[in-house]
């Protein structure tokens, strides 16, 4: 189900979070369906149960997933809903900066270039 790259300068948590995104964006992981207990998930990945954790309490803490005592932790009804309003919150940051880069002279082709070679870092991760 997850895949992590130790090599990777992106933390594991991060890494483990945003797959879990990708798997309720594309519906892999439907509401209300239960998440690897911390146990298991960090065996079968070989990682630190702490790490571990904490990808899940940030998961939490966003309201993308929840707790029931005894019971695990499971995706919220509205986790796709969240993740799409971070997606459109962080999509208005890059507009605003855009339109900062560009109202200080900074010209298309350099804009595109910084965004391709961000992009083409993050895609090597």
């Amino acid at each position: 189900m997850l895949l992590i790259d130790k090599q990777s300068n992106v933390p594991i948590y991060e890494q483990i979070i945003k797959q879990f995104e990708t798997l309720i964006v594309r519906h892999v992981l439907k509401p209300d369906e239960m998440l690897p207990s911390v146990r298991k998930l960090s065996v079968d990945l070989s990682i630190n149960p702490n790490t571990l954790q904490k990808a899940y309490t940030e998961l939490e803490a966003r309201g993308i997933c929840y707790s029931e005592a005894g019971k695990g932790r499971f995706v919220a009804s509205n986790a796709r809903e969240i993740i799409k309003k971070d997606k459109d919150k962080s999509i208005k940051k890059l507009q605003e900066s855009i339109t900062k880069l560009a109202q200080m002279d900074v010209g298309l082709e350099e804009i595109l270039g910084i965004v391709r070679s961000t992009f083409e870092k993050v895609m090597q991760n």
